[in-house]
């Protein structure tokens, strides 16, 4: 459907990737979609902001996934804070969280 709108998406490089769209038209792929989507749930505005930093910005799609999925145990798990914490200490942590690629619709069972 995004193809029909946007035919410049329709490129094989972008079958895999989280695409955001804003109602201007506006459009969004790879970390700085992850980082958009973060940013729209207003508790994590704070690590959206700290993630678009250059040592974090790489690691967006992993803070993604792991905030997510490990909301509950996110503070004892890391003990970091956006404020109280080393962009390099939470880029160490990131580094080895698996993020695979997004499955498009034509990917799903």
């Amino acid at each position: 459907m995004i193809a029909a709108v946007y035919p410049e998406l329709a490129e094989s490089r972008f079958h895999e990737e989280l695409i955001v769209v804003a109602d201007s038209g506006a459009v969004w792929f790879g970390n700085r979609a992850w980082i958009l989507c973060l940013y729209a749930l207003e508790d994590y505005r704070g690590w959206a902001t700290r993630l678009s930093r250059p040592a974090l910005f790489p690691f967006a799609r992993q803070a993604f996934l792991f905030l997510s999925h490990n909301r509950r145990r996110l503070s004892s798990w890391m003990g970091l804070a956006p404020e109280r914490s080393s962009d390099g200490e939470i880029a160490d942590r990131l580094r080895n969280v698996y993020a695979p690629a997004c499955q498009g619709a034509a990917n799903r069972g």
